[in-house]
């Protein structure tokens, strides 16, 4: 008899599964044509290979981040709301108003804001210091991930905040840090990001779910790959030659990932390809954090 688990699946041949499926149930029948023409199935029948697709991570492994929630410029009630559900779903955190209690180290500090950017959709925003020694460019990472898997547009993901700094000549619009990223010392081993909410505002729940399924992304990839460089802010004299050089990649691969063919934009946000490739960044990879109650299945 075949038991099925919703976050495995026993996969047999193709042959195997056609010469054997008038043994098979109506509902195991309906598993193996919907499963084995997808690549992953074993050589031989007696020798069934078990694939765990899911993100599986544990509500007390992620309580032990020591969650910071930080109000920065939120409305009230609008946090008050997330705040409330993150509570439902079991997420222990400190909470902060306008970084009054966030320089506290090894913490993962989440900031949620509704000032600094525009248009209707979310902004991920990560450091702007590219030599941090902490993981919050895997932070923004799964940040924006987990809104693309439940369904919420966002702008991506940017190295620091627009904002004004007065040059020896002029006052220049350009990318700053956050005043979460200036309250936190550099050496630090403290991860942070900033979610800015545009004027289509999610719902308090949801929000609630993309914090939560993004803490789980987060922790599975410091789980199993450490502390990486994956978000760069580049400079004014940074091509996309050197920026392969400095990931360890190729130019295709570098141009490809982040959409760009020829001049990179100063302080423009650039995804390292070569540790983005992680099944933890597929949005289609459900997050299944235990001790739920009900088991509940995030995104």
């Amino acid at each position: 008899m075949i038991i099925f688990d919703f976050s495995m699946e026993l996969i047999y041949t193709i042959c195997e599964v056609n010469s054997l499926s008038n043994n098979f149930s109506n509902d195991e029948k309906f598993y193996f044509e919907n499963f084995a023409d997808s690549g992953k199935y074993s050589e031989s029948l007696f020798e069934p290979i078990i694939i765990d697709d899911s993100i599986n991570v544990s509500l007390a492994d992620i309580n032990n981040l020591n969650i910071i929630i930080n109000d920065d410029e939120c409305s009230d009630s609008y946090i008050e709301a997330i705040c409330q559900q993150l509570d439902v779903l079991g997420i222990v955190y400190a909470f902060s108003k306008q970084e009054d209690n966030i320089n506290s180290e090894n913490s993962t500090i989440i900031t949620l804001d509704q000032q600094y950017v525009a248009g209707p959709k979310v902004s991920i925003i990560g450091s702007y210091e590219n030599n941090r020694g902490d993981n919050s460019d895997a932070l923004a990472l799964a940040m924006e991930t987990s809104f693309r898997a439940n369904g919420i547009a966002s702008s991506g993901v940017f190295c620091g905040r627009r904002g004004y700094r007065q040059s020896s000549t002029d006052t220049i619009t350009t990318r700053i840090p956050t005043p979460t990223e200036d309250t936190i010392p550099t050496d630090f081993d403290t991860s942070f990001v900033t979610i800015s909410f545009g004027t289509d505002i999610p719902s308090a729940e949801s929000v609630a779910n993309v914090i939560v399924g993004g803490l789980g992304r987060y922790l599975a990839y410091i789980n199993s790959r450490g502390n990486a460089d994956l978000l760069y802010r580049a400079g004014a004299n940074d091509s996309i030659e050197n920026l392969a050089e400095h990931f360890g990649s190729s130019s295709f691969e570098v141009s490809n990932l982040n959409g760009i063919s020829d001049a990179i934009p100063c302080d423009e946000s650039i995804i390292n390809p070569i540790e983005y490739d992680s099944p933890i960044f597929d949005k289609n990879i459900p997050v299944k954090v235990r001790e739920f109650e009900n088991n509940m299945s995030l995104k």
